[in-house]
């Protein structure tokens, strides 16, 4: 039932493989992502777009997000660039 699994054995390199992570809460989400950076093969070759908010402390904390985040814009960014160095969008 982990999805980071389910992506490793649905998408294939020749797929276009698109992975929305959108539950809305850090201490769900956020392994979630780990587990794509540490595993940064597969999601190298598997994943092509990440839709992904991460909650982080700021502006968005009184326009819904309240207490349930974690980071920061800093964290933000590393956590995309990451990403992006792996290729996915």
């Amino acid at each position: 039932n982990n999805p980071v699994n389910r992506i490793q054995q649905l998408c294939a390199d020749k797929d276009f493989c698109a992975f929305k992570l959108d539950v809305d809460t850090p201490s769900v989400e956020l392994p979630i992502i780990q587990q794509l950076l540490n595993q940064s093969d597969a999601t190298k070759a598997l994943l092509d777009e990440l839709f992904f908010e991460h909650h982080v402390h700021g502006l968005m904390q009184g326009r819904g997000w309240g207490d349930s985040v974690e980071g920061t814009f800093a964290d933000s960014y590393n956590l995309f660039t990451q990403l992006r160095q792996l290729g996915v969008r």
